[in-house]
């Protein structure tokens, strides 16, 4: 997408590149690089950039305090708002 993106301003020509997937289904990685046709070296390369990492099903967990209105996310050179542990 930023091929095509040079402005902040997002039309659907911006998104020319962007592949289209069937987001109705879960897809697993192999299948992901059989429909793009990945070579061995390419899945190779993937799965040495790209850490595992747990999903996080929970709609229950929290958010951190950096990212709540007022936050440090939103106020640019701010240190992180989170407590630390004394233990």
């Amino acid at each position: 997408m930023l091929q095509r993106k040079i402005t902040q301003h997002l039309t659907p020509d911006r998104f020319r590149f962007v592949p289209m997937l069937d987001m109705t289904r879960s897809w697993t990685d192999e299948e992901l690089y059989d429909n793009f046709g990945l070579t061995r070296d390419e899945r190779e390369y993937v799965e040495g950039a790209i850490a595992p990492r747990d999903v996080n099903w929970s709609l229950d967990s929290p958010i951190p305090a950096s990212h709540l209105p007022g936050g440090s996310k939103y106020r640019p050179g701010a240190v992180d708002d989170e407590p630390e542990d004394d233990e």
